[in-house]
């Protein structure tokens, strides 16, 4: 699962790729699975060529010899072995002590027990400089098993026992390292819980912001109809008073003119008659001819006296139009 993860993160570092194989690869080891062993050492080769890292293709080349042991191909993993301790000056402690703890084990199987011992000494030297648990554990073992071979029992016993001791420290080591995984198991949830309440918190307030911006909106958009709507009140309220105001003034002009035709009927209508009958009796010749100069003049008097009454009274109902007032003249 880890391993899942870590290629996630350095998909292109070949540098830390070289390492990644390489772990990959010791975890098939530890499973047995030697062909998945294999594939992930050459995998991490090919990157550690690439980056040039020197330290990693010596450990490669330690596994891939480790590899030939497992299969039983012991000449050739002597072979690869030999190879390369010919370098020891390029070789770290650690290096230096798993080739020769590998060269111990393929003598012993080999039943080369003097080379076994020596190699297997060289490799616990080498061992107790770096002060690995996992090699002292495993290089101790490789030596008891020689003396068991050689029959050296006060020596079989010491590493046997020396043995024991680093395999109850790797032990304890391994239970630490799970309660410390258990540990990192639990916070990674623990941080999954966090980041998801994160997120549902934020999807919360995005919501929230969201309902809120919304709110607004609807609030300006009433805030604008209200106001636009207060001033067509308004509007309406002026129009409406402006057309009271023309009714008004339209009743007035109403009345005037109403005025005017009473004023027309009543004023013309007895000058006029007057008029008819004058006109009649002289068509009837009831005068005498002073008295008909006489009813002449009185005509031309009292026509004058209307002509000039209509001329008032077009000039009145003209100025009442305009809002003025005229004062009427009779004659």
């Amino acid at each position: 699962m880890y391993f899942d993860k870590a290629i996630s993160l350095i998909e292109d570092d070949i540098f830390l790729l070289s390492s990644y194989y390489f772990n990959k690869s010791i975890s098939y080891i530890e499973l047995h699975n030697l062909r998945k062993a294999k594939q992930f050492l050459d995998r991490s080769q090919k990157f550690a060529v690439e980056s040039n890292r020197k330290g990693v293709l010596h450990k490669i080349k330690n596994r891939k010899a480790q590899l030939l042991f497992l299969e039983r191909n012991f000449e050739k993993s002597k072979q690869v072995y030999q190879d390369l301790l010919s370098n020891l000056k390029e070789l770290s402690n650690w290096e230096k002590s798993f080739a020769y703890d590998g060269l111990a084990e393929v003598n012993l199987a080999l039943e080369q027990f003097s080379q076994a011992e020596k190699n297997a000494l060289k490799a616990y030297r080498y061992a107790r400089i770096t002060n690995s648990y996992w090699d002292l554990e495993r290089n101790t073992g490789i030596l008891s098993d020689i003396y068991q071979k050689i029959g050296d029992t006060i020596k079989r016993d010491f590493y046997a026992e020396e043995n024991i001791a680093y395999r109850d420290s790797l032990y304890n080591d391994k239970q630490l390292d799970q309660i410390n995984l258990l540990q990192l198991e639990y916070q990674e949830e623990e941080n999954k819980l966090l980041s998801y309440q994160k997120a549902a918190s934020e999807k919360k307030l995005m919501i929230i912001k969201i309902l809120f911006i919304i709110v607004v909106v609807k609030t300006i958009i009433g805030l604008v109809f209200f106001l636009r709507l207060r001033k067509a009140n308004r509007q309406k309220s002026l129009l409406n008073k402006e057309l009271s105001i023309k009714n008004e003034q339209l009743n007035k002009i109403n009345q005037s003119k109403n005025k005017m035709f009473s004023i027309l009927s009543h004023d013309l209508k007895s000058p006029m008659s007057s008029l008819l009958q004058l006109i009649e009796l002289l068509k009837e010749g009831a005068f005498s001819e002073e008295e008909q100069k006489e009813v002449l003049k009185e005509m031309h008097m009292q026509l004058s006296s209307t002509s000039l009454m209509l001329r008032n009274l077009l000039k009145w109902a003209t100025n009442q139009m305009e809002n003025n007032e005229v004062n009427l003249k009779k004659g």
